[in-house]
């Protein structure tokens, strides 16, 4: 049995020269590509590579792309399959898009007056 991750090169899917990526259609439109709705039931590890030029994941990119594996697997279990390769600062915005996915399934009831 292969036990090696899968791998995911981002820079096969950012525009030339951009520093940030960015749109939550676009990740929408990537989490399709690669069916991330079946590799969330599949067992192993999906290593996401980030460009080192890439200096931003812009959470709405972020939302499109992992909100729903976030969810699905809760926040260790996403962490477990989905091991990402990026520069520090990427790792900030990996952290809130998380948080921000978990915040869109988990929205606090609104105040009743």
């Amino acid at each position: 049995m292969n036990n090696q991750p899968r791998i995911v090169d981002l820079s096969a899917y950012c525009d030339t020269g951009s520093l940030v990526i960015s749109g939550r259609p676009k990740g929408e439109e990537l989490r399709s590509k690669l069916d991330l709705d079946s590799e969330d039931k599949r067992p192993g590890q999906v290593e996401i590579i980030v460009p080192t030029h890439i200096i931003s994941l812009n959470s709405s990119f972020f939302l499109g792309l992992f909100a729903q594996s976030v969810q699905s697997l809760g926040p260790e279990g996403f962490d477990e399959k989905y091991v990402f390769r990026a520069i520090p600062e990427i790792w900030e915005d990996i952290e809130e898009g998380k948080r921000e996915a978990l915040e869109e399934s988990n929205p606090l009831p609104a105040a009743r007056g």
